[in-house]
C-alpha cells in the first residue's frame, strides 16, 4: 500500500486534498516499464491454446497523470485542483492557499446533454424502485438506527 504526503518538503500534516499533473519524463519512462512488465507477465502466462493477450497503446504523457497531495495548509483552490498541471509545477507552499506555478490545462467541456424521451400516455416513472413482493423493507425509527420490521 502506498502512503501519499503533504507535497511540501517536510511537511508531515494529514493530507486534505488531490490534485494532478501531467508525469516528468522519467516518472513516464517508470510508467511505461511498469506497463511493460506487466504486459510480459500476462503474455508468458496465456494459454497457448488460446489468441495471444491484444493489448492497448503504452502511456504517454497525454494519457497519464500523476496524483499531488496537499494538507490543509499547503492545498489549491479548488478551482486549480480540479485541472491538471505540468509536469514542472510546484505550488508555492508559503501562499496559502497554495499557488500554482503554471498555467493549468483547461476543463474538458460538459457532455452533450441526452435527448429526454417522451413515455407514452398513462406511463409514469417511479421515484424509487419497488421491492419484489415478499420482500422485507427496513424502516428507520426515531429512537435509532434501521430495524427491520
Amino acid at each position: 500500500m502506498t502512503t501519499s504526503s503533504c507535497f511540501s518538503v517536510g511537511c508531515h500534516a494529514p493530507v486534505v486534498a488531490q490534485w494532478r499533473r501531467r508525469p516528468t519524463p522519467d516518472e513516464l519512462s517508470a510508467a511505461i516499464a511498469e506497463e511493460q512488465q506487466m504486459r510480459q507477465r500476462i503474455t508468458d502466462l496465456a494459454s497457448a491454446d488460446q489468441p495471444a493477450p491484444v493489448f492497448g497503446p503504452l502511456p504517454t504523457a497525454e494519457t497519464c497523470t500523476v496524483a499531488v497531495f496537499g494538507c490543509a495548509t499547503h492545498v489549491l483552490s479548488l478551482d486549480l485542483a480540479a485541472r491538471v498541471h505540468a509536469a514542472t509545477c510546484v505550488p508555492d507552499p508559503l501562499k496559502v492557499p497554495a499557488a500554482c506555478g503554471c498555467t493549468p490545462e483547461p476543463l474538458p467541456s460538459p457532455p452533450a446533454p441526452q435527448p429526454v424521451t417522451q413515455l407514452p400516455s398513462g406511463w409514469v416513472v417511479p421515484t424509487q424502485p419497488a421491492a419484489p413482493a415478499g420482500t422485507v423493507q427496513p424502516s428507520t425509527s426515531a429512537a435509532g438506527p434501521a430495524v427491520l420490521s
